[in-house]
C-alpha cells in the first residue's frame, strides 16, 4: 500500500497537477506577455527567493533514493532474520531515513518549514548541521524510551527534524514558520500518544 500510494502521489504531482495548471491558464486566456509580467512582478516582490521542489528533478531523485534504500534495507533484513514479516517494516524504515536525509542535505527545499534561503555554503552547512543534530537527538531519545516499539524511533527522528526547522526559523526571526512547526510537532506528539504507528498518517 505504501509503494502504491507513493507511485500514485508522484503521478498526481508530476502529471495531473501539471496538466490541470496548463488547462487553467488556457481557461483564463493568459498569453505569454501576461505570464511574463506576472513573473516580473512576483520576482520583484521576492516570491522566487526560495528554492521550490520540482517534479522533474527533486521528486524523481527522491523516488530513486527511496526505492533503492527500501530494497537494500529489506534485503538486509531478510538475510539477517529470514522473516518476511519484518521485510515491509525494514523497507519503510529505509524510505523514512532517505526522506529525512534528502531534505536535510537539500536544506533550501525546506523553506516552507523554516522560511529561509541559505545562500552561502557555510550557511547551508550550518542549517544542515542543526537539522541533522536535532534529528539524531530525537532518534536517540525515542530509542531510549521506545521499550521495543520500533515505530517510536522514527517518530522521534521526525520530531527532531521538525525541531531543527523550528530552531532555524526562531534564530532567523521567521515567527509564522515557527508557529507552523510548533503546530506540526504538537499534532505529531498527540498522535504518538494515542498510537506510535499512526504518526505517519
Amino acid at each position: 500500500g505504501i509503494f502504491i500510494g507513493f507511485i500514485v502521489g508522484m503521478f498526481v504531482v508530476a502529471i495531473i497537477f501539471a496538466w490541470a495548471r496548463r488547462a487553467l491558464q488556457k481557461l483564463k486566456h493568459r498569453d505569454s506577455y501576461t505570464v511574463l509580467d506576472r513573473i516580473i512582478q512576483r520576482s520583484a516582490a521576492g516570491a522566487y527567493s526560495k528554492r521550490r521542489i520540482t517534479a522533474g528533478r527533486d521528486v524523481i531523485q527522491l523516488a530513486i533514493f527511496c526505492f533503492g534504500s527500501a530494497a537494500v534495507n529489506a534485503l538486509i533484513e531478510f538475510f539477517r532474520a529470514r522473516d518476511f514479516n519484518q521485510v515491509g517494516l525494514a523497507a519503510l524504515s529505509g524510505m523514512g531515513v532517505v526522506v529525512l536525509l534528502f531534505f536535510t542535505f537539500k536544506v533550501n527545499l525546506l523553506a516552507t518549514f523554516h522560511g529561509n534561503f541559505f545562500v552561502t555554503p557555510f550557511a547551508q552547512c550550518m542549517g544542515r548541521g542543526v537539522i541533522l543534530t536535532a534529528s539524531l537527538v530525537g532518534a536517540i531519545l525515542s530509542h531510549l524510551m521506545s521499550q521495543g516499539c520500533t515505530g517510536f524511533i522514527g517518530a522521534g527522528a521526525n520530531i527532531g527534524f521538525l525541531t531543527g526547522n523550528l530552531i532555524l526559523s526562531c534564530l532567523t526571526g521567521q515567527w509564522k514558520h515557527s508557529l507552523g512547526n510548533i503546530a506540526m510537532i504538537g499534532a505529531m506528539t498527540l498522535t504518538i500518544w494515542f498510537s506510535p504507528i499512526l504518526w505517519r498518517q
